[in-house]
């Protein structure tokens, strides 16, 4: 993890606590910008992908997007139930925790 980014490694413990699990898709060397993949066995069939965003000024960005996942002729679908754009302030230190709150709630919603 670099100075400018997001602690990466502490996300995807905190995550795992809550019986989250965190897959990296993308991120630069800095993890200034990363995408994870996040699914639960708690809620199988949902599937958030979080896109972080550090431009170097506030607020930094983090957009929530849940899908569900559906099956096809053709096999898996995953269909878009939305999407949340948090703006992150203060502290880069405090991001962990305000994702990890608002990807809590997302698994803990109703279908």
């Amino acid at each position: 993890m670099g100075t400018a980014g997001l602690h990466i490694r502490r996300l995807i413990s905190t995550l795992k606590r809550h019986r989250i699990e965190c897959e990296l898709i993308e991120g630069d060397e800095l993890m200034d910008h990363c995408v994870v993949r996040l699914s639960s066995e708690n809620s199988p069939k949902l599937i958030v992908l979080v896109e972080y965003e550090n431009k170097g000024f506030e607020p930094r960005v983090a957009t929530l997007s849940p899908f569900v996942s559906g099956f096809r002729d053709a096999g898996e679908q995953l269909i878009p139930t939305g999407k949340l754009v948090i703006q992150l302030r203060g502290s880069r230190r405090g991001d962990v925790d305000q994702l990890v709150r608002r990807v809590v709630d997302v698994f803990a919603s109703p279908d």
